[in-house]
């Protein structure tokens, strides 16, 4: 019996006449009805690796059924089934994707903390700089903003946000491929090279730009720093929000941007590391948190 199992095995390895061999393993498997975690009494010794065969044939016989589901089809089709089932996120760097089993900003957490203190449900806030952050600000406001500007995160959002309509349903995208850190950068994130002035000029224009709707927070990290401050600087004197919270304010290029904000009207607190980062880290250093005084 042992070698029967064995021979089927190497047969349904192959691709020819699948449907017949699907079916000769599923009729082989039902006859034989048995696996290790059924038999009385407990399997052992040759019936051990009979058990064992089952199991491989089983796993076999689950992979052979998702491959005769698509037989007949268009590549369309098979490709729209297997892009629901492989997103971007699916297929995304293990250390990216383990940020989102708990998602959570790559803030200094004492400021992530400050912020939630102060986030409510009817809250319309603006996020420049999407990533674990995104989930996590979005479940705690009304509406939530996100300006991203690098095209492998925009692909990895929409696709892990849209799974959960919880989330979805107060999340808006916005995609800007800007994806350079200040202005003055003279390649952008990846090494290409900039388009003309005038596209880049465009780009970092609408990345930066302000929607119509009054915004409550606002938290800014990511791309061109300096165009999104000086947005910030706008969304100030023209709805007072509750909170502003910038990242990497030890950053000289960050730094000297903040000059453009007028936040005579709010309480500063530069949040740091309980454990300062390494020279070599690229942990932020440090979070900044205005808060509107009461």
């Amino acid at each position: 019996m042992l070698r029967r199992l064995k021979y089927l095995a190497k047969r349904t390895r192959g691709d020819a006449n699948l449907r017949r061999e699907f079916s000769a393993v599923r009729r082989e498997i039902n006859r034989l009805g048995v696996s290790a975690e059924s038999a009385s009494p407990p399997v052992t010794g040759g019936l051990r690796d009979v058990a064992d065969e089952l199991a491989e044939l089983t796993d076999r016989l689950a992979s052979m059924r998702e491959e005769l589901a698509y037989v007949g089809k268009s590549n369309e089709t098979i490709l729209r089934a297997l892009g629901k089932r492989f997103g971007p996120f699916d297929v995304a760097r293990p250390g990216i994707k383990e940020r989102f089993e708990s998602p959570y900003p790559w803030m200094v957490p004492a400021a992530v903390e400050h912020a939630n203190s102060l986030l409510t449900r009817d809250m319309r806030c603006v996020e420049w700089g999407g990533g674990a952050s995104t989930p996590y600000w979005c479940e705690r406001v009304g509406v939530l903003h996100t300006y991203e500007a690098d095209r492998g995160f925009a692909l990895l959002l929409l696709d892990f946000m849209t799974r959960r309509i919880e989330l979805a349903d107060h999340w808006r995208l916005h995609f800007v491929g800007c994806n350079w850190a200040s202005t003055e950068a003279i390649k952008r994130k990846k090494g290409t090279a900039f388009p003309s002035a005038a596209v880049k000029d465009a780009l970092v224009a609408d990345y930066a730009t302000m929607v119509p709707d009054r915004v409550d927070a606002i938290f800014v990290d990511g791309a061109v720093r300096e165009a999104t401050l000086a947005a910030t600087a706008e969304y100030v004197r023209r709805d007072k929000p509750l909170l502003v919270v910038v990242d990497n304010t030890d950053a000289g290029y960050v730094d000297g941007s903040l000059s453009v904000l007028d936040m005579s009207g709010y309480d500063r607190v530069d949040h740091l590391p309980a454990n300062p980062a390494r020279p070599d880290s690229e942990d932020p250093t440090c979070t900044t948190v205005f808060e509107r005084k009461r």
